[in-house]
């Protein structure tokens, strides 16, 4: 049996693995068959087909003895719950494909959807049946929606985003993704004032070039190490940073 197995395995053709199928129900190997249904699905290009064959190895998980055997079938649940979901959204959405998206794009993507069309209001009651769904936390919605909104160069609206509330990530992201893009040194600048940590806002000012404030940063860390970087880069401050240093 084990030799039919591996000739099934490397001989028998994905498209046509019902032999390979049955041998393995014949031998009660369930966790086997459920993994081989779950390649089966992977090869199908109709969802609704792809659906039928991952609900298959679910129940075949479901019947499996081995150990890994509930972890393989909650991932399987898990899949076919997204693709259900995914459908549901595809039914009210004809400019986005979500097709065989993880969680965390379908997310975004919603996110950008939301964007891109202020007056639908369904896109953000889907992404928090999803969230509560797949347990996505509130930082990393946020941390995609700072992604998606700089990505699209909404910067107005990520401005108010930042002040509707304390962020739970920080504004770390929020400078980061101006830096990235480019934009003003003063509209940067803004979020890294809020910044909490002052070894991450002194990078921040350092990556600025913003010298005189990196070295307020530095001073207030009593940190010698970080001042003399500051001296290095901008040598006009040289003078004052030893001065800062030998009273540390």
């Amino acid at each position: 049996a084990n030799l039919l197995k591996i000739y099934y395995r490397n001989k028998v053709n994905m498209n046509d693995r019902s032999m390979l199928h049955n041998l393995l129900l014949y031998n009660k190997n369930y966790f086997e068959a459920g993994m081989a249904a779950a390649s089966q699905a992977l090869i199908q290009n109709l969802p609704a087909l792809r659906q039928k064959t991952l609900e298959e190895a679910s129940k075949l998980f479901a019947q499996g003895k081995e150990k890994d055997t509930g972890f393989y079938k909650t991932m399987t649940d898990d899949h076919i719950e997204l693709m259900i979901i995914q459908d549901t959204i595809k039914r009210r959405c004809d400019t986005k494909d979500f097709t065989d998206l993880s969680v965390s794009r379908t997310i975004y993507e919603l996110v950008a959807l939301s964007i891109e069309n202020s007056t639908l209001m369904w896109p953000e009651t889907e992404i928090a049946k999803i969230m509560k769904r797949f347990k996505v936390s509130e930082k990393s919605l946020w941390y995609m929606k700072i992604q998606c909104m700089s990505s699209m160069g909404e910067w107005i609206l990520l401005n108010k985003f930042a002040n509707e509330k304390k962020s739970p990530v920080g504004y770390k992201p929020f400078a980061a993704a101006c830096i990235k893009y480019g934009r003003p040194q003063s509209e940067t600048e803004k979020y890294v004032e809020k910044v909490s940590d002052p070894e991450e806002k002194f990078d921040l000012y350092i990556e600025l070039k913003l010298w005189r404030k990196a070295m307020e940063v530095a001073t207030k860390l009593r940190d010698p190490y970080r001042l003399q970087n500051v001296a290095r880069l901008c040598p006009e401050l040289e003078r004052q940073i030893q001065d800062i240093i030998s009273k540390l």
